[in-house]
């Protein structure tokens, strides 16, 4: 199944336009090949890391959005992996593709059914307390 994701990528400092370019390119014939489409390439430029990542304390930041079959992109994960050039990399699942009345009414508004239902995940530790409290002293 063809889903689109995002993709950041942070390569090494040190490479130039050209370099940075390659890499690009290697990238996005990673996704060709798994039978996808890049639709879009955002380029942050050199920014500084919030921490040190392998000694360096600036990456060049990229930004990918792209469809691509899930078994393909298995591979491209473990080819960005080893990718000496690659200095990190996060693939998610673009949020223009999530099913929104799964979890939302169709205006954004929670459903009756998730009122009703209110895990302990998402309640404020406060209310699961005294609900707690209430309870010992039945």
């Amino acid at each position: 199944m063809v889903r689109e994701y995002e993709a950041m990528y942070i390569l090494r400092p040190e490479l130039d336009e050209d370099g940075v370019k390659s890499e690009l390119d290697a990238i996005h014939e990673l996704v060709e090949n798994g039978s996808g489409t890049v639709d879009k390439t955002t380029r942050w430029g050199r920014r500084h890391l919030a921490y040190e990542i392998e000694g360096y304390q600036e990456g060049y930041y990229i930004i990918d959005r792209f469809h691509i079959e899930g078994t393909a992109l298995k591979e491209m994960e473990r080819t960005l992996h080893i990718n000496e050039q690659v200095l990190r990399h996060l693939i998610v699942l673009s949020s223009t593709t999530t099913d929104m009345s799964v979890s939302e009414g169709a205006g954004g508004e929670r459903t009756q059914d998730e009122d009703e239902s209110e895990s302990p995940a998402r309640t404020p530790r406060a209310a699961r307390d005294d609900d707690e409290e209430e309870e010992e002293e039945e």
